[in-house]
């Protein structure tokens, strides 16, 4: 896809991108440090944190196998500008990577829904010995069919040329990854889907102004906990219709949940699933008594069916102002464009006052980056990574940012400044996309059962099993 793009635009581009990132909202990798370097067609910045490299690719390819699903595209299938904040700032990042090291990006498709599919194509592939891409988006729910068999790939870790440490990887992506100093998977801002996929609130302001509710003081002030949540959970729910009875199409809710919200209240509250031991061997890690009291309290929470709402369409309720705080992930303000509500985006919930704010990630649509077994030139592919890292920290994630808060509805400094303290702080954990608990928990929310002692003892021998069969694998 190879393409060019004039100077003068690319210029105004890194101008306007310095103010949008004067800020530092993703640490060093914001400081400018070498403002442009010019050629006929491209401008490029460097900083800190990213140098490129003195090297040409020759017009080569560079395939990136990945799911062509829309709006949540990564990276091979922006092919020009359309107008959209996010496809644009995809495509621009892509011309300077080709620009910058004379390459062309090129997609491998994953064929099928996001999640619904084997990824038959992908290990067949590489299996045969084909070389059909260079590194792999993997979707979050699938991740374990190639994570499970460690032949399917080549350790991000073993890569010379590529430096995990850089702020565009997610610091826990790489930690949840990395087994016996080997890390064999990770994501960050070159994953739009990832950025998508982190766990925050939405919440109705028209609640909240007729309830003298200052929810961006409550953040400020660091005391939206989930204890919080449930106290203004219970002082907005109303009996609308006057029946006596509290129904999902005609009454006012105070807060949503849904079943994967508790694994994620786990992860917030500082506890795992999973940890690694002194080997870096992971072990099952949810025998603790703070993990048994968020359980309860999540269970407790949800078992009070006046203030809480856990499953179901609440898009129509939150647009007729029934509800005051919606618990969602960060790709809902694509569909939120739409909303008639008034309404703000305030963190995922803390679980004490202490735990910092974070952005829990939702397995279904993030992505993991891969690099397939059948790669011969990793030297490149770290270079390619690292750039696409970098570019997408500079254009794409702030994109992302400015596309999530200038809705028809949504338009205030807060909720930007709110993404801008999150996104830095996704929380992952190894077990939610090995099934090393994480199913378990899930179903534990559905079925409202709070005993987690009595559920582990069913289950963990079969993920101990999983583990050790995953380490016997890795070698």
């Amino acid at each position: 896809m190879k393409k060019t793009i004039s100077a003068v635009i690319l210029c105004a581009m890194l101008c306007l991108l310095a103010a949008s990132t004067a800020c530092g909202e993703h640490g060093g990798g914001s400081e400018t440090t070498q403002v442009e370097q010019v050629s006929d067609t491209t401008v490029t910045a460097e900083t800190s944190e990213f140098k490129a490299a003195d090297i040409s690719f020759d017009g080569g390819e560079f395939i990136i196998a990945e799911n062509d699903v829309g709006d949540w595209m990564q990276s091979a299938f922006v092919t020009e500008e359309n107008g959209d904040t996010l496809n644009d700032s995809i495509y621009k990042r892509n011309i300077l990577i080709e620009e910058l090291y004379n390459v062309e990006l090129g997609g491998y498709k994953i064929i099928g829904g996001r999640n619904s599919q084997k990824l038959t194509e992908l290990t067949n592939s590489i299996l045969a010995g084909d070389k059909d891409f260079d590194i792999a988006f993997i979707p979050g729910e699938l991740s374990s069919i190639i994570f499970n068999n460690p032949d399917y790939l080549i350790p991000l870790s073993s890569v010379d040329t590529l430096d995990l440490s850089h702020s565009w990887w997610d610091t826990q992506s790489v930690e949840a990854m990395t087994f016996k100093n080997r890390t064999i998977s990770a994501t960050g801002d070159m994953a739009v889907s990832t950025t998508g996929a982190s766990t925050i609130t939405l919440f109705s302001k028209s609640l909240a102004e007729s309830y003298k509710i200052d929810m961006y003081g409550i953040v400020n002030d660091g005391k939206f906990t989930l204890d919080k949540a449930y106290e203004l959970a219970q002082t907005v729910k109303s009996d609308l219709n006057g029946d006596t009875k509290y129904d999902f199409d005609s009454d006012r809710f105070g807060i949503t949940f849904e079943a994967l919200n508790l694994p994620q209240m786990i992860l917030a509250s500082g506890e795992h699933m999973t940890k690694n031991n002194k080997d870096g061997v992971p072990e099952l890690a949810l025998s603790t008594p703070r993990a048994t009291e968020v359980v309860q309290k999540m269970i407790a929470l949800i078992d009070d069916s006046e203030s809480v709402v856990s499953g179901g369409d609440t898009t129509i309720m939150f647009n007729e102002d029934r509800l005051l705080l919606w618990v969602t992930n960060l790709q809902r303000m694509n569909s939120a464009r739409s909303y008639t509500a008034d309404f703000g985006l305030i963190p995922f919930p803390k679980y004490d006052e202490s735990d910092e704010y974070s952005a829990p990630v939702n397995t279904y649509w993030c992505s993991w980056i891969v690099i397939p077994a059948t790669n011969t030139d990793t030297e490149r592919t770290g270079y390619m990574l690292d750039a696409l890292g970098y570019y997408s920290q500079q254009y794409v994630t702030p994109a992302f940012i400015e596309t999530s808060v200038t809705t028809k509805a949504l338009r205030d400094d807060e909720s930007a400044e709110i993404l801008k303290l999150v996104l830095p702080n996704k929380v992952f954990d190894a077990g939610m996309f090995f099934d090393w608990g994480y199913w378990m928990l899930y179903r534990m929310m559905l079925n409202h059962n709070p005993n987690l002692s009595s559920v582990l003892a069913e289950n963990e021998a079969q993920i101990n099993a999983s583990i050790e069969s995953f380490i016997e694998a890795l070698g």
